[in-house]
């Protein structure tokens, strides 16, 4: 992959291939041939905390109302988005833009509190637990579903954090955190929790929790030049 600079020209520091490597050997200095579709992308997942305990009834409402209102919550971010995949309650987004993805995010973990202060829809709450990660994925097709989809080890590491996130929290790697700071992302702060064990034993690493910037009074949405292209992007410093 070719190596992605700033904008003042100084690439991401080596640090930066730590924080977003699940495998070893990449760590220890091996150099492959990366593949043409492989892309550094901003993975974002969800889960909704309680969704197996709804009813048979209440499962085509979810999909009518909560799914309709997350296709809404998305479509400003459409520039962003590379990849969008449900299955059940759980989402799957992978984004060009660490700024859209945080802000994304975030709107997401308030649509808990919009449907708590509606009339009951649902039997019971329906939280979100929201994960983000920077890392390299191979972007393709779906032979099956003919749909775009990425896969990779990336993609299945950053799967391991959503479970360990709090419900109505987003939780985010030491990769998205460092992106954000090098890209200056607005709308949002990354704050250090502590180190944390990833679900199905990945290992325990440094996590964070995503707020709201609080100088910020309006959720920010992507304008025309703010999407960035990772299209080709190294992680090497």
């Amino acid at each position: 992959m070719k190596r992605h600079s700033r904008a003042d020209g100084a690439a991401p520091p080596r640090a930066i291939a730590g924080y977003c490597q699940f495998g070893r050997a990449e760590l220890a200095g091996e150099t492959r041939e990366e593949p043409a579709e492989t892309i550094l992308a901003t993975l974002l997942f969800a889960d909704v905390e309680g969704f197996s305990r709804l009813s048979e009834a209440e499962v085509p409402r979810f999909v009518e109302q909560f799914l309709g209102r997350v296709a809404e919550l998305a479509r400003p971010y459409d520039e962003a988005i590379l990849v969008r995949e449900t299955w059940g309650d759980g989402l799957f987004f992978a984004l060009n833009s660490v700024q859209a993805a945080g802000n994304m995010a975030l709107a997401l973990s308030e649509l808990f509190p919009i449907f708590a202060a509606e009339p009951r829809q649902f039997s019971r709450p329906l939280p979100l637990r929201i994960a983000l990660h920077v890392g390299p994925v191979h972007l393709g097709i779906n032979p099956i579903t003919g749909l775009a989809s990425c896969s990779g080890t990336h993609v299945s590491g950053a799967s391991r954090l959503e479970p360990k996130t709090p419900a109505g929290q987003v939780y985010a790697s030491a990769a998205f955190a460092t992106f954000a700071s090098l890209e200056q992302a607005q709308g949002f702060t990354c704050e250090f929790v502590k180190q944390i064990s990833w679900a199905k034993r990945l290992g325990k690493f440094p996590t964070y929790v995503v707020r709201r910037d609080p100088e910020c009074s309006q959720p920010r949405r992507p304008v025309e030049g703010a999407v960035h292209e990772y299209r080709g992007a190294s992680l090497e410093g």
